[in-house]
């Protein structure tokens, strides 16, 4: 990680030429002619912009071609991006203010009152967010922050956030963060890549993996980064759901989608339970979740376990085994894969070399289905 730049005391009160000189200074003169495009004069309002400084540029915007000329880069397929150095410096740039702001604010609020426990001061503290006299970096702070996010809700981080003027960032900012983590799921898209980075880094070899629906409010609403509608039923292939399925130009699909397609009743949801042999202690993981209707059967279900097995194996787990709850569709998949009064001659599973086999004691006289 690149070092902190070093801000003088006074540097959150700049404004207009004082603003403009610094944002040259560590930005570059294309930087500090887009704030003044965009009436960024001060630092205050830098700090309070929600949104990426630079979204604006890769859009089509006739004022602000010259710098969109010298400040991005286009691509033979169109594609519009801004030049690393410079997304860079201004980041680094705004990190340094940010963590400028919250140590002025952890002054003052020290300074007020050091025995109220609503103070600034105590609520960092309880968030484990700044220690002092040590080195603070602000990727730390929006670290616990998210945690926040996630933990208490929308509600309750903006109630935060309005509190901590300029020093916590906007919920756009805390979203791409999380996106660019990977914690952001897409609808109907499993998390293979996700779980083979987490096998590697903490040896997860088996896993159990669980399944089940639950009721949804039906509503349809557009995803901007994926350009996909969210809320109509996931189709399935052969059981496996189709990701970013409904994605359209047209206002004539569009109309024959909302007529015709169903909306999601469901969410359907698979997690794992990662075990590992050197620990007694086990970590849940989100697989994958998506929209859907009752309109599949065991077949699906069977078919979808299958391809959740063998995905696992090239991420070196092994599925243990499959929970669910007590739908007849799930209960007939069950009995299917284990041959508990059923029978499945077309996909003859339990031949194959990798099936569990289970060795029962020879004193046992009998055992029971569970």
């Amino acid at each position: 990680m690149y070092s902190s730049l070093e801000l003088l005391d006074d540097v959150l009160t700049y404004r207009d030429k004082d603003f403009f000189d610094l944002v040259h200074k560590k930005c570059g003169e294309i930087v500090k002619y887009l704030m003044k495009k965009l009436s960024i004069d001060s630092i205050k309002t830098l700090l309070g912009v929600e949104d990426d400084i630079f979204s604006i540029v890769e859009e089509n915007c006739s004022a602000l071609k010259d710098i969109k000329e010298r400040a991005c880069l286009c691509l033979d397929d169109g594609t519009v991006i801004v030049k690393p150095g410079l997304r860079i410096d201004l980041d680094r740039f705004i990190e340094a203010l940010r963590t400028k702001s919250i140590h002025s604010q952890i002054s003052k609020s020290t300074t007020a009152s050091s025995d109220n426990d609503s103070s600034l001061s105590n609520t960092l503290a309880k968030f484990n967010m700044f220690e002092e006299n040590s080195n603070y970096f602000l990727k730390d702070f929006i670290n616990n922050i998210a945690t926040l996010y996630i933990m208490g809700g929308r509600n309750t981080y903006e109630f935060v956030r309005l509190n901590l003027s300029g020093a916590v960032p906007s919920i756009t900012s805390i979203d791409s963060f999380i996106s660019k983590a990977g914690g952001k799921i897409m609808e109907g898209e499993f998390r293979y890549d996700t779980l083979q980075h987490l096998q590697t880094s903490n040896n997860h070899q088996l896993a159990v993996c669980s399944e089940d629906c639950t009721g949804v409010i039906q509503k349809i609403v557009y995803d901007a980064p994926t350009n996909t509608l969210i809320g109509f039923s996931t189709p399935l292939d052969r059981g496996i759901p189709v990701p970013q399925y409904f994605q359209t130009d047209s206002y004539e699909q569009l109309k024959v989608w909302f007529e015709n397609e169903d909306k999601s009743s469901l969410l359907n949801v698979h997690m794992l339970e990662l075990l590992t042999t050197s620990k007694s202690s086990s970590s849940s993981f989100l697989l994958g979740a998506y929209g859907i209707t009752s309109k599949f059967n065991s077949i699906d279900v069977l078919r979808r376990w299958l391809w959740i097995f063998q995905h696992c194996q090239t991420s070196n787990i092994r599925i243990l085994a499959f929970s669910t709850d007590c739908d007849p569709k799930y209960l007939r998949a069950m009995r299917l894969i284990t041959g508990f009064f059923a029978k499945l001659p077309n996909i003859p599973i339990s031949e194959r070399d990798d099936a569990l086999e289970l060795k029962l004691p020879k004193g046992w006289s009998s055992w029971f289905y569970m």
